[in-house]
């Protein structure tokens, strides 16, 4: 299992999120992952496929809520890494702050 070494705080709390993301790789590589949780900061991502800390991705990814839907397209690094046999539990932190979800802070 391998995880960030630092252990920071998160600064908001995730809501559950459940889409399809397109991940595309500094190497132009196109990977489909499934969100599970989303922040204005950060993402849960499932990989079947090991992906290695301080990658740092393209996310494409729709969100959808009561005012419709909104595209989103922006750089994510990956900060934790957890595996259970084949899949990969991936938390990464968006280089810019995504303003679409509750601004509830973390207890």
């Amino acid at each position: 299992m391998k995880s960030s070494n630092t252990r920071e705080k998160r600064i908001y709390q995730r809501e559950v999120f459940y889409s399809e993301v397109t991940a595309t790789n500094s190497l132009g590589k196109k990977s489909k992952l499934l969100s599970i949780n989303c922040s204005n900061t950060g993402i849960g991502l499932i990989s079947f496929t090991p992906i290695n800390l301080g990658e740092v991705f393209e996310l494409e990814f729709t969100i959808n809520d009561n005012n419709g839907s909104s595209k989103h397209t922006l750089s994510a690094e990956v900060v934790q890494s957890h595996n259970v046999r084949d899949i990969y539990v991936l938390g990464l932190r968006f280089q810019q702050a995504l303003d679409q979800f509750k601004q509830t802070e973390a207890s």
